[in-house]
């Protein structure tokens, strides 16, 4: 499922392209399932996400420490990825809806979140920040599809 769960396939699956495979839009359309909870994998999940994303924190937060942009980088991780990982799928599946919308939720919550976050407690320019989180988010979920799938 994971060469399913990058942003080319959602894409056409939400424009309905006939380049998408039968499998991604069989998976993509599929309902949301709550996931099955393992902590070491959702660890690794979470530490991936983090390390693809620190080169994003460390400029973006260049006037501060190595080690503010490090703790900003895991505490604004920790405010949007435990709510997309477990909140977000428990919710779309009580409706329940389909998978791409899931994804797409997910992949709009995290960098306006995080965003916030750094706007509020670094004061970072929120428009600034905005185009740098969806510019993470959107390597970290590339590369993490990658890597994992």
């Amino acid at each position: 499922m994971a060469d399913c769960s990058n942003p080319i396939s959602l894409i056409q699956v939400l424009i309905y392209s006939p380049k998408v495979s039968e499998k991604c839009e069989f998976l993509l359309n599929s309902y949301t399932q709550v996931p099955q909870f393992d902590i070491s994998s959702y660890i690794l999940i979470f530490f991936l996400t983090c390390s693809l994303e620190l080169v994003f924190y460390f400029w973006i937060l260049k006037r501060h420490s190595y080690f503010k942009r490090v703790i900003a980088l895991f505490f604004a991780n920790l405010t949007t990825h435990p709510v997309i990982y477990f909140f977000l799928s428990w919710l779309f599946s009580l409706k329940p809806l389909e998978y791409k919308y899931y994804l797409l939720t997910a992949e709009i919550f995290a960098p306006i979140v995080e965003a916030g976050f750094l706007s509020v407690f670094f004061k970072i320019n929120l428009f600034k920040s905005l185009k740098v989180m969806f510019l993470a988010n959107l390597f970290s979920w590339i590369l993490g599809v990658y890597l994992l799938g």
